[in-house]
C-alpha cells in the first residue's frame, strides 16, 4: 500500500485446514497518507541498510533481527545464522 500509495489495500490469508466452501479469509486494511509515508520511509532505510551492508560484503551492516521479538522466528531457518552468532558474540 505504501509502494503503490494506495490507501486501501487486502490481507488475503488460506486457512490450511478449512475443509469448507472456502479456505480464504479475506480482511480490508486501509492506512491513512501519514501512515504509508512512515511505512515507506521504513522501507527506504530497510533497503538502503541491506545495500550498504551488501557493497561493503559485511552482514553485521545490515539491520538485525536476532532481539525483534516479533521476527526473530526468522533465523530458525536461515542459512547465515552461524554467522550472525558469530558477529554477535564478538
Amino acid at each position: 500500500m505504501a509502494m503503490q500509495n494506495s490507501p486501501v489495500g487486502y490481507m488475503i490469508y488460506q486457512c490450511l485446514m478449512n475443509f469448507g466452501n472456502n479456505p480464504w479469509k479475506i480482511f480490508k486494511v486501509t492506512m491513512t497518507e501519514q501512515e504509508r509515508t512512515e511505512q515507506l520511509g521504513k522501507l527506504v532505510r530497510e533497503i538502503r541498510s541491506l545495500q550498504v551492508a551488501m557493497k561493503a560484503k559485511d552482514p553485521s551492516l545490515a539491520r538485525g533481527i536476532y532481539l525483534d521479538k516479533e521476527l526473530k522466528w526468522l533465523c530458525e531457518d536461515c542459512a547465515y545464522l552461524k554467522k550472525c552468532e558469530e558477529i554477535r558474540e564478538a
